[in-house]
């Protein structure tokens, strides 16, 4: 987008929350004028900007996707390319078609088995005519009943009409665009099906595609002009470019079908006079392609132009109960989401999977130099992909006030405190762990309503009882189990002071949970030691974070000597602990549980073999064989672990310790 006129400077909070079109992924950055708002379309010409369209089309479905299940452009893409769209989404849509009784979601399922049909043509899974022609009047029909069913025309209003902004002077008005949206979308469907009786069934039906292209053209009108539509005031406001973008599929198609010249002709003067009028670069390029009569059918034009319809129909269609449990479907999709303490060693990763999976990030950091830090390592990302909020101070009252400037809709809260050089638990641990818990919990509860998900980075400490590791007792841990310690365990004894204060801090999380009872489910990450490659550059091997001291003690050569005792067994890799915050706040199945993760069990004894076998030039930097020492901690089996919710909920394959080491000591040299 292209901003112009003069920003208002009685705005601030406006341009701060940066308000987001949930479907066009607008921003209003506090103009006095939704009209001085306008995008901009970099792509050359038209032939490029197809070719580029079929492109991540093809990427989409021939490579892994890291939410495959989650494509909102699947239809278009599937029926641009003719391939079949995943059983896995036709799954999810038959699981969920006996619960909800809407005329959007009917249109998925028939536009289903449409790209199924285009798919087994292609390839030539049906070969005789007559079972074409079979398939084809079914489909034909159930859109010819769904047609039928929609809300009616609620007539013409007063305005005043030139002779082409209307065909035959007529025009279809609907109670909103939604409603005209999803006629256009039937109607595109009615026309490739009677291209095919057409084609494949050799039967002439011209007067029939003549008829559906007149009724999209009348359809234009509605969009565009004022007070032909409720919710038109003036001609192409920022929403209205919005809709036209949903012309653009099916006013090619008519004119592509259409036998009538005249047709033709009003569908190219209404794109010249849109992309002129609306400043839409899209409709130039459909105009173009139109006129050169190239080879380019209307599901590229329907890709190309952002298959808002399908996914306006996904969202707006996706109100199912909580009781419904499909592993395979992301209920949720994020437009922004928090990450506090940005700067952190787990929320580098955390913002890295985010931007990976789609989402946008606004993350909380405590002065301008750490977000330029930030920055730095994400470059190429844009400020409407990445945003920072100033906080210098997790624990000082009223510290998040502010979040309800950026139109977040989940939030993963990970900035605490982790070191053992503290001097006052209270001052150093606990405060900045407990209230910089509820504070956050408590901004996001009073100013952002749109938030869903909340995740909270707890710890394996929350969850350890210390007593039983000394006293070799048997035990599995799960996430029924909680750590015995107290804040006076914490003042009496520094060595617990960091376990003390993630139990204290995760059970004020859910004690807020049960008092309040917010608009948003709460999702607790209880990883064990955390290791793994830093995500920004490290000054010097001295200044790393706490979970790699070891490494870097040893990279130094500080421990030639011998490595020390293994002492907690326990592990985990950061980007699996990254990974699984983000798929808390996708997943509705995580929604108000604590996840306890962990890759398995670990010795200092294994990081010294796989340093040894694997970084020959740093042999001179470890001990002697002999002396390697590392011993694993002897009471392995006070350290038993059951991770069934993580596997099942989160479904990561975790990563194994020698590449995680490997890994680490590259971030680090």
């Amino acid at each position: 987008m292209v901003n112009t006129g003069r920003p208002s400077m009685d705005c601030l909070p406006c341009r701060r929350r940066k308000l987001r079109c949930r479907r066009a992924n607008i921003s209003c950055h506090g103009y006095r004028n939704v009209k001085n708002l306008a995008f901009r379309d970099q792509t050359r010409v038209a032939k490029q900007k197809v070719a580029a369209r079929q492109g991540h089309a093809y990427q989409l479905i021939t490579l892994p996707s890291p939410m495959p299940d989650l494509d909102l452009d699947v239809e278009a893409s599937c029926g641009m390319v003719k391939i079949f769209i995943s059983d896995s989404q036709v799954a999810v849509w038959r699981d969920l078609s006996g619960l909800i009784i809407d005329s959007k979601w009917d249109y998925m399922g028939i536009l289903v088995d449409i790209v199924n049909l285009r798919a087994m043509l292609a390839k030539a899974i049906i070969v005789d005519d007559s079972e074409t022609k079979e398939r084809v009047f079914s489909i034909k029909c159930r859109l010819e009943y769904l047609a039928d069913s929609l809300e009616r025309s609620c007539g013409p209003f007063a305005v005043i009409l030139r002779d082409w902004q209307a065909l035959d002077g007529e025009y279809d008005a609907y109670p909103n665009h939604f409603t005209m949206q999803l006629h256009n979308a039937v109607r595109m469907m009615r026309l490739e099906m009677e291209g095919l009786i057409r084609d494949r069934c050799y039967e002439q039906n011209g007067e029939v595609i003549n008829k559906i292209a007149k009724q999209i053209c009348r359809s234009v009108t509605h969009y565009i002009m004022p007070k032909a539509g409720r919710e038109n005031s003036e001609p192409f406001t920022q929403m209205q470019k919005l809709e036209c973008r949903v012309l653009m599929a099916p006013l090619y198609q008519a004119a592509q079908m259409s036998t009538e010249n005249c047709v033709q002709a009003w569908i190219w003067r209404v794109l010249e006079w849109i992309a002129e009028k609306g400043n839409m670069r899209i409709a130039r390029d459909v105009l173009e392609l139109s006129k050169k009569r190239m080879d380019v059918d209307y599901w590229t034009i329907w890709s190309m132009a952002g298959c808002y319809a399908t996914a306006a129909t996904i969202i707006i269609s996706f109100n199912y109960h909580q009781g419904i449990t499909l592993p395979h479907l992301i209920s949720l999709t994020m437009t922004r989401v928090l990450v506090t303490g940005g700067t952190g060693f787990v929320a580098g990763h955390v913002i890295d999977a985010l931007l990976q999976r789609g989402h946008s990030v606004v993350t909380t950091v405590r002065s301008e130099q750490k977000a330029q830090l930030i920055r730095h390592e994400f470059q190429g990302v844009g400020e409407e992909k990445l945003d920072f909020a100033i906080v210098p101070d997790i624990a000082a009252k009223d510290a998040f006030q502010g979040l309800g400037a950026y139109g977040l809709e989940a939030a993963i809260h990970v900035a605490s405190p982790f070191h053992y050089n503290i001097t006052d638990a209270k001052k150093d641990l606990i405060d900045p762990a407990v209230l910089g818990t509820t504070s956050v919990l408590d901004a996001l509860h009073k100013t952002c309503p749109t938030v869903r998900r909340v995740a909270l980075t707890s710890s394996f400490a929350a969850i350890l009882d210390p007593k039983l590791s000394f006293t070799g007792a048997k035990k599995t841990y799960t996430e029924a189990d909680w750590s015995p310690l107290t804040i006076e365990d914490a003042y009496s004894n520094p060595g617990l002071a960091y376990a003390a204060s993630k139990a204290l801090a995760e059970k004020a999380a859910w004690d807020f949970m049960a008092d309040k009872k917010p608009h948003f489910s709460l999702t607790t990450i209880c990883p064990p030691m955390v290791y793994g490659p830093v995500k920004y550059p490290v000054k010097s091997l001295d200044s790393v974070n706490t979970s790699n001291q070891l490494l870097a003690d040893i990279l130094n050569g500080k421990h030639k000597s011998g490595l020390p005792p293994t002492q907690l067994p326990l592990w985990v890799d950061v980007r699996d602990v990254a990974l699984a915050h983000v798929k808390a706040v996708e997943r509705q199945e995580a929604a108000n549980k604590r996840i306890f993760v962990t890759a398995g069990y670990y010795s200092n004894q294994e990081l010294y073999r796989i340093l040894y076998e694997n970084f020959a030039d740093l042999r001179d930097r470890l001990p002697e064989e002999a002396n390697k020492g590392g011993d694993p901690n002897p009471a392995l089996d006070s350290f038993g672990f059951d991770v069934t919710r993580a596997n099942t909920i989160l479904g990561i394959d975790w990563i194994p310790y020698e590449n995680t080491i490997i890994d680490s000591v590259k971030s680090l040299l």
